[in-house]
């Protein structure tokens, strides 16, 4: 599960920070409310409500903080990946 995780989460990152380089309100709506759900399901309890605030900001289409949210949640993640670390199959930490 730990594996899964990071590998689907890592590759959501990714979406996620292109849709908050070109204003994808959408995008980012969408991305951040399946991570949100993904990182809920998994216990990575701190994530979540950034991710929440990003779904709520896509979905108004008001993208006030969404780069300083995209911040944090990448912070977050380093911090899950670190964790995890040991958890996970080889290879499955690194950057695709």
């Amino acid at each position: 599960l730990a594996t899964l995780y990071v590998k689907q989460t890592s590759e959501q990152m990714e979406q996620l920070q292109n849709a908050v380089k070109t204003g994808d309100a959408a995008g980012i709506r969408r991305i951040a409310h399946s991570c949100a759900g993904a990182s809920a399901t998994c216990g990575m309890k701190r994530i979540v409500p950034l991710l929440r605030e990003m779904e709520r900001q896509g979905d108004e289409g008001k993208l006030t903080t969404t780069t300083e949210l995209f911040t944090q949640v990448v912070t977050e993640f380093e911090l899950i990946r670190t964790v995890l670390a040991p958890y996970l199959a080889p290879n499955a930490a690194s950057h695709s």
